[in-house]
């Protein structure tokens, strides 16, 4: 009886062990058909997307890519949690893929940057560099209360 459940076992490991390496196999077919993509889930929708090599790129080692100085600089700010110097805003946008002809990009953001806070105001100047403008709204009523 023992050597039955044993055989069993082994027959077991062995099936696994076949069905593993058939899936390695497989996923790697498909891998190679599709390029490399990848299908992400969206766990808060629920919703599926095909992500190629060259989005993923774009999308996650070069955030800024196609992106204003503004907007860039708004999402950089964001992420970092905390105010940011122009020259670090610089780094963090040249880094995340913005692309500029600029001579002086670090120049060329602040100026940018002055002019969009005193129309726009989702990015203003603050005491310790550039922060969103929402915290200079929340640091007003702060102050009054």
């Amino acid at each position: 009886m023992a050597n039955d459940y044993h055989q069993f076992i082994a027959d077991l490991t062995a099936k696994r062990a076949a069905l593993q390496s058939e899936f390695q196999s497989k996923i790697a077919a498909i891998d190679a058909a599709l390029d490399g993509a990848r299908i992400l889930l969206d766990n808060n929708s629920n919703e599926i997307t095909m992500v190629t090599p060259s989005v993923l790129s774009q999308q996650f080692l070069a955030p800024f890519t196609n992106m204003s100085i503004p907007t860039a600089a708004e999402t950089a700010i964001r992420e970092a949690g905390r105010q940011l110097s122009t020259r670090e805003l610089c780094d963090r946008l040249v880094k995340g893929g913005f692309q500029s002809r600029s001579a002086n990009l670090t120049t060329t953001i602040g100026s940018v940057l002055s002019r969009h806070s005193k129309e726009v105001g989702r990015v203003v100047r603050m005491p310790n560099g550039w922060g969103l403008g929402e915290w200079e709204h929340q640091e007003s009523q702060r102050s009054v209360a």
